[in-house]
């Protein structure tokens, strides 16, 4: 990291200089990655991609060779995931404070405020705060702390989708948020541990759940939210998922298989270290999952870790 002193007065007191300059201290160009965050690194456009380091959010310029900065405002807080709007240029960053006992009001066995998870939604001309999203206070938060593990601005350009954990992976939540007008549009507590969420891009009244021995897809009707399909997960660790057009999605597993559906329903299954194409159209005969059981070490360098659809083909990342 570099640092910018030049503002300090060089015509103040020797005593005085130290002082100053680590109380007025600031970045100039930061190198680095935070690393175990969604979406830690972000392309804006061609040229600017953002990212956390050194407990700022950096916006990097590389046409330019320039660095601007978002300073969280509270250094208790951790980075927890990250998203961006390139359409309405905002940055959308989640914090948890740091566990130093649960954050509860021991008096009335509440949550502290400054404990809860927080989503900040920054303008990325000005950086400046434009929007704060705490997770409402409810039954479910009473023991142990919860974080913002996923959070994804939606295609209308209205929504972001995030979704809150507890301590141990489950006690999961799911917020449909409507940042612009600052108001949670819908909530799903989720009985399972979920490690990854995707909405339908073309249609936001499906989603799709994954976890460990979880898969769930989700339809939004009048009264609620109601499950639909397939949801044979038992002793199939979900990591990922990605929705590939209005009636397809793929999820990936920690035995290294990617897994098609249709409308719901199982439709075919691949091996990552064997399959070079998918083929959306075909249908496997066995309609059932079976278990297959790994070692820690091959489980490691099968891992299905993440599942990105784009308008030219998909990106499948293991190991």
């Amino acid at each position: 990291m570099f640092l910018d002193d030049s503002f300090v007065d060089p015509s103040a007191d020797d005593s005085n200089i130290e002082t100053l300059l680590y109380s007025n201290i600031k970045p100039k160009f930061v190198f680095g990655l935070v690393t175990g965050i969604s979406g830690n690194c972000l392309y804006l456009n061609d040229h600017v991609i953002v990212y956390p380091a050194a407990g700022v959010v950096v916006v990097h310029d590389l046409d330019a060779h320039s660095q601007r900065f978002v300073y969280p405002k509270d250094p208790r807080r951790t980075i927890t995931a990250m998203d961006l709007s390139p359409m309405s240029y905002v940055l959308a960053v989640a914090t948890v404070a740091e566990n130093d006992g649960g954050g509860h009001d021991d008096d009335k066995g509440k949550i502290e405020d400054y404990a809860k998870p927080i989503v900040k939604i920054y303008d990325l001309e000005s950086l400046s705060e434009k929007h704060v999203f705490v997770e409402p206070e409810g039954e479910w938060q009473k023991f142990g702390q919860r974080r913002f593990t996923k959070i994804r601005f939606q295609n209308d350009n209205v929504h972001l989708a995030a979704l809150v954990v507890g301590d141990d992976g489950s006690d999961c939540g799911f917020y449909f948020y409507g940042w612009r007008n600052s108001k949670v549009e819908t909530y799903i507590r989720i009985d399972g541990f979920v490690a990854d969420v995707a909405m339908n891009p073309f249609d936001l009244s499906l989603c799709c759940f994954a976890g460990r021995e979880f898969f769930q897809f989700m339809t939004k009707t009048e009264t609620g939210w109601s499950q639909y399909g397939f949801r044979e997960a038992e002793g199939i660790d979900f990591t990922c998922v990605c929705w590939l057009c209005r009636d397809r999605c793929l999820a990936g597993t920690t035995d290294g298989r990617v897994i098609l559906f249709k409308n719901g329903l199982f439709q075919s299954m691949y091996y990552v270290d064997e399959v070079h194409d998918i083929d959306v159209t075909i249908k496997s005969k066995s309609e059932n999952l079976s278990i297959i059981i790994l070692s820690e070490f091959e489980m490691k360098s099968k891992s299905v870790r993440s599942c990105i659809a784009f308008e030219y083909g998909l990106i499948v990342v293991a190991g």
